[in-house]
């Protein structure tokens, strides 16, 4: 399963340190953890944005489980279901052996993937298309898939080197936050 899990476990003993009250602490917690995911997911949107596809479409494709008081912790989901190959502004031609089957290729954010279809690259527009898989299916042409927001989300993972630390960051600050408005209310 690919996602990412944002954990408020380690907060306890901030909180401690704060001199909030246990109560506190469990309700700023996943307050905290929601609104880190819910940054996770804009920034992921908006670096896959920044390839083609439209980042209420990959907002919408990226799922988030909330935290809630007995589970300390939120997780945010990509989808697993693909993007059209068109969507994205790195998406290039090659022919293969069959010149009227020519391979699509779409950059990600560091490696190329091959879509999951085809061109005919004698073609006057070149058209990317679906493979079929049956000799009954209907020959509606849908367009060819490129990459999933769960495949560019392991990606992302990959090519920030301190995202963890990003994310930690932001959550020790909403959690901050949150417990300074609880406390506030005394």
């Amino acid at each position: 399963m690919n996602g990412f899990t944002i954990d408020t476990s380690r907060l306890t003993g901030l909180g401690t340190y704060l001199g909030a009250f246990e109560s506190e602490i469990l309700a700023a917690a996943p307050k905290a953890a929601n609104s880190t995911a819910t940054w996770l997911r804009k920034t992921f949107s908006e670096k896959v944005a920044t390839l083609g596809p439209e980042k209420k479409l990959v907002q919408a494709m990226t799922n988030i489980t909330r935290a809630k008081k007995g589970s300390p912790w939120a997780f945010v989901r990509p989808s697993g279901q693909r993007i059209y190959a068109a969507s994205f502004n790195g998406t290039r031609f090659v022919s293969g052996e069959n010149p009227t089957r020519g391979h699509i290729e779409v950059q990600g954010f560091q490696s190329k993937t091959t879509a999951i279809g085809f061109v005919n690259t004698k073609a006057k527009s070149e058209n990317p298309r679906p493979m079929r898989t049956n000799k009954k299916q209907s020959n509606k042409l849908a367009p060819a898939l490129g990459p999933s927001p769960a495949m560019l989300f392991a990606e992302y993972l990959k090519t920030e080197s301190d995202l963890e630390e990003k994310i930690y960051l932001k959550l020790t600050t909403y959690f901050e936050n949150n417990l300074t408005k609880a406390m506030n209310l005394r």
